[in-house]
């Protein structure tokens, strides 16, 4: 006799939750399981691999609504697709073709090069491997005078684009209800670039977040992090040249610190994060240097501070 898997068991076998087995079932048809004469439902070993597949490819960062028409085998070829080490080569031939569009100021053409690498890349890869390369190649040629101010903010704006999409297609797995994220960059700060990877960090592992953009005032700040019953405020702090500071940097986080509730953990990062001065601040920050260190907090799940 086949062997037949209840609802709980697949949770446990998936990583899925009920509720999202039952909407993607209803909304999207990626399986169609069998019930018993009372109506409750049973899952064969394909509807186990099947949903296997599907998990895996989103936290790969791959939405629902792109892959739930997908057969196994396709599902199998786009899950060694993305985990291949032949993305390295489509990197450098697409970076390649991406320069020669932004040297010519080509918009059209840098558009369309970006959605067909966004297609064949995972978004995983396309956020954390592909974006950098590009954004570090546009400065390098920013500071060479290959390119100038106006290429380059072209480019940020578009690859934005493309991110906000990979930020709100993400559906996290797992959710840990318990434990929201609010992200967003201080008044004077306009660059949220690298706090929109923060934030699509925290979602690929399973927690809520909201993401606030960049400009914030203190006070507009702590209160949408009261409102969202947020457990951390994350914070995307710029280096910026002392003659264009706005809002000094210790002063603002005295005043996040003074009025945000202790129960709400501060943590930092970014290219000025570094030459903050805790001792100004009565709670415990914690400060990353890269997406690497947050990557490593985040699986470990230690979210405190």
């Amino acid at each position: 006799m086949p062997t037949r898997y209840s609802m709980k068991a697949v949770t446990r076998l998936t990583g899925l939750s009920a509720d999202r087995l039952r909407v993607w079932e209803s909304r999207h048809g990626v399986v169609s399981p069998a019930r018993t004469g009372t109506g409750r439902r049973y899952y064969s070993e394909k509807d186990v691999s099947r949903l296997k597949l599907l998990a895996e490819l989103l936290q790969l960062g791959h939405s629902i609504g792109g892959i739930c028409a997908l057969s196994d085998r396709e599902l199998l070829a786009l899950q060694t697709k993305s985990g291949s080490s032949a993305n390295h080569d489509l990197e450098v031939a697409d970076i390649s073709e991406l320069m020669s569009a932004v040297a010519d100021f080509r918009l059209d053409a840098l558009r369309a090069s970006l959605a067909k690498v966004k297609h064949l890349l995972s978004p995983q890869d396309f956020a954390f491997r592909l974006v950098p390369q590009v954004m570090a190649g546009v400065g390098e040629r920013v500071e060479e005078g290959k390119f100038n101010i106006a290429q380059e903010h072209a480019v940020s704006d578009l690859l934005r684009h493309q991110l906000r999409q990979i930020y709100d297609d993400l559906q996290p797995l797992n959710e840990r209800k318990k434990f929201t994220v609010v992200l967003g960059a201080p008044e004077g700060h306009m660059h949220d670039f690298g706090v929109l990877l923060v934030a699509i960090r925290c979602r690929f592992h399973g927690l809520e977040t909201h993401f606030l953009g960049p400009n914030l005032p203190h006070e507009s700040l702590v209160n949408a992090a009261k409102e969202l019953k947020a457990s951390a405020l994350v914070l995307g702090v710029s280096a910026i040249p002392p003659e264009e500071v706005k809002v000094e940097i210790d002063a603002y986080l005295k005043a996040v610190d003074a009025s945000l509730p202790r129960k709400i953990s501060l943590w930092l990062g970014g290219s000025g994060a570094g030459a903050i001065q805790r001792k100004k601040l009565e709670r415990d920050v914690w400060i990353f240097a890269s997406i690497d260190e947050l990557e490593q907090k985040l699986k470990t799940g230690s979210f405190g501070a």
